[in-house]
């Protein structure tokens, strides 16, 4: 069993506390991802689960073993970095088998993991390659195979993939995603890229100043984020944020009076991909907008747009031939809309 545990997990240095009595539970055989902005926590939790770090307060289990104050090599737990951290001078297959020579194993039974570990991974041509012979995405899979032969009971990823071009990634993102499956393994990924988060993960975990702010599955999190910091860092481009206000004893986006369900929020989000162009279709909430920049991003369009409503974005499906300062209407459906309360929670 690799079921994980942290229960009321802090984490200092110095006076800065960057996990604040954190509990989280990740099921066995399970693939999390954790995200969130820079200095978020989403590292530094990773490294007390690995031992790396000490825990300042709280326990952390895995499986049925407290782990709280175990080393690292204690925790049958394989580490995956983003600089791979291969020795140069080593062959790929003594690469992938020193963890089994540094616990004794005998040459012969080693290496005849190392092979089937690569094997699995696509590399059995490249056994006796070093690491500068190798590209990006090779090298990355001969950290993956290091880790695969320690047969742990967690696999941990810090941005593996940060390294490689958007090409390679979208590939190792699949392979990766298939050995998880394949093995059955439970895998924490720590990732700054929410799409790799959203296209990988059974769940996401988003922190944001060592706190939890959220976590589900990806589809929850995308339609039905907690609060107003999950809605703006889920999801590509950036959701809207539109401001209401009070006017003339309405409730207001941009000067246009919003129906009572919407009329509670104080700030109503909107993703790109529902904002449309509204040419006075009913039963929108629509308003006037100026073109500021239009980027063509092939098979669709992202408009950016300055009005009452502020800067926002609109992702528009197939090309769009507008001029920059051209003025358009622009709207959303009300069952579109995300509430969100002065506190920035969601405002059910």
């Amino acid at each position: 069993m690799a079921l994980i545990r942290y229960r009321d997990v802090t984490k200092s240095f110095g006076p800065v506390e960057v996990i604040r009595r954190l509990t989280l539970e990740v099921a066995d055989g399970e693939f999390v991802a954790y995200v969130g902005p820079s200095g978020c926590g989403k590292t530094t939790l990773l490294r007390l689960l690995s031992g790396l770090e000490a825990v300042s307060g709280g326990k952390i289990h895995i499986g049925g073993s407290d782990v709280t104050y175990a080393s690292p090599k204690e925790r049958n737990v394989a580490m995956v970095f983003q600089n791979y951290a291969l020795y140069p001078h080593m062959s790929v297959a003594e690469n992938i088998a020193f963890g089994l020579r540094v616990r004794g194993m005998d040459r012969a039974a080693r290496m005849a993991k190392a092979k089937e570990a690569a094997d699995t991974l696509g590399l059995g041509d490249f056994l006796q390659r070093k690491p500068r012979e190798l590209s990006g995405g090779q090298r990355q899979r001969v950290a993956m195979g290091r880790a695969i032969v320690r047969e742990p009971d967690v696999f941990l990823m810090d941005e593996p993939l940060s390294n490689l071009d958007a090409q390679l990634r979208g590939q190792m993102r699949s392979e990766i995603s298939a050995l998880q499956r394949r093995l059955c393994a439970t895998m924490v990924y720590v990732t700054h890229d929410q799409v790799e988060a959203m296209t990988m993960a059974d769940r996401i975990v988003v922190l944001n100043h060592g706190e939890i702010q959220q976590v589900g599955a990806p589809e929850d999190l995308y339609q039905r984020p907690a609060n107003r910091f999950v809605a703006g860092f889920i999801g590509t481009p950036m959701m809207n944020f539109l401001p209401v206000v009070a006017e003339d004893g309405a409730r207001r986006v941009a000067g246009v009076a919003l129906p009572d369900r919407l009329a509670d929020a104080a700030e109503i989000g909107v993703r790109p991909q529902a904002l449309q162009f509204a040419d006075h279709a009913a039963g929108l909430i629509s308003w006037e907008a100026e073109v500021a920049l239009v980027e063509p991003l092939g098979g669709e369009t992202l408009v950016h747009l300055s009005s009452g409503a502020g800067a926002v974005r609109l992702r528009h499906e197939g090309g769009a031939r507008l001029g920059i300062g051209q003025r358009v209407r622009v709207g959303f459906e009300p069952s579109a809309a995300h509430l969100f309360d002065a506190a920035g929670q969601t405002v059910v």
